[in-house]
């Protein structure tokens, strides 16, 4: 069980922030996390597999595709998982908080709801 950051760049030609290698995130499943989200964007981003009791909470856009994955699909990009009294929190992205990348979109009520839910 637990989440594998695969080893994969995301793509998205559609839906991007200056760059294709920076899509911007916009599927929410709706969890503490991403409260109050409307979009948000990584910078050379992963995807993610998760096994139970894992859960994703933010995909890319159904426009997006990777360096394995040509098809253009959704694909997980933040996972979460609660095991007893512990939380995990899986972000696909390294560089997703910096300063030059908090403020961008909603990164920043990203970052607070991560806070707030830990």
């Amino acid at each position: 069980t637990g989440v594998l950051f695969n080893d994969e760049r995301v793509y998205d030609l559609t839906n991007y922030w200056l760059f294709y290698r920076n899509p911007v995130l916009g599927e929410f499943v709706e969890h503490n996390l991403t409260q109050d989200l409307e979009k948000i964007v990584t910078h050379d981003a992963c995807s993610l597999t998760v096994v139970k009791p894992g859960n994703n909470v933010i995909y890319t856009k159904e426009t997006s595709s990777s360096s394995l994955k040509v098809e253009k699909q959704k694909l997980p990009v933040v996972a979460v998982a609660e095991i007893e009294n512990g939380k995990v929190l899986a972000v696909c992205d390294s560089e997703i908080f910096t300063n030059k990348n908090i403020e961008l979109f909603d990164n920043l009520v990203f970052a607070r709801n991560i806070i707030n839910w830990s």
